[in-house]
């Protein structure tokens, strides 16, 4: 009879030993699968330019070159306007 309890003590240990390594490993896959699937916001740029101390007049092309990046460089331009010497916009209004 003693035999039987312990054998039976070890299985219900075996099987929570287990059921928690399941649970942990569920655990740490969950974030990554969220990670995973968490949508790529655009950039924006935004901001003055001068020229020789002056903003810069409408019209006046900002060009950016990212390298080094992951994937491929990218490369984009903004228009300077608003009179101010301003390009672009913060938020998601102004997408490069």
């Amino acid at each position: 009879m003693q035999y039987r309890k312990v054998k039976t003590m070890k299985i219900r240990r075996g099987l929570i030993s287990w059921a928690v390594m399941a649970v942990l490993l569920v655990a740490m896959l969950v974030p990554a699968a969220v990670w995973a699937s968490a949508p790529i916001l655009p950039t924006a740029f935004y901001g003055t330019v001068t020229v020789n101390g002056n903003p810069a007049p409408d019209g006046t092309v900002v060009t950016a070159r990212i390298v080094n990046a992951v994937g491929s460089p990218g490369q984009g331009s903004l228009t300077v306007s608003g009179g101010s010497g301003q390009y672009g916009a913060s938020g998601l209004a102004c997408q490069a």
